[in-house]
């Protein structure tokens, strides 16, 4: 099960590539938090479940210059947490 991961996030601009490191945590039961060194709130993610069969929905609750905090619910059983493996994409100026 998923505990840690840590990415190399890279951005290309014309011929100089921009990277950020960037870290998963899993921090609680269907509650993740994407630690990064962006630097700004000005972001958005959006959060894509792979799902287990049912509706699941990733939702962006809450995010700082350097923290998103991250929720995947269950539609089909009272929107509860769970765990289940994602995409993610950042975006927002550089």
């Amino acid at each position: 099960s998923l505990k840690h991961q840590t990415w190399l996030v890279g951005n290309r601009i014309g011929n100089i590539l921009q990277s950020q490191l960037v870290f998963l945590n899993l921090y609680n039961e269907g509650e993740y938090l994407i630690l990064h060194s962006i630097g700004h709130t000005d972001y958005s993610i959006i959060i894509t479940p792979i799902g287990n069969g049912n509706l699941l929905v990733g939702q962006l609750a809450m995010q700082t210059i350097d923290t998103a905090w991250c929720f995947i619910r269950d539609v089909q059983r009272n929107c509860n947490l769970t765990n289940t493996p994602f995409t993610f994409a950042i975006i927002g100026r550089n």
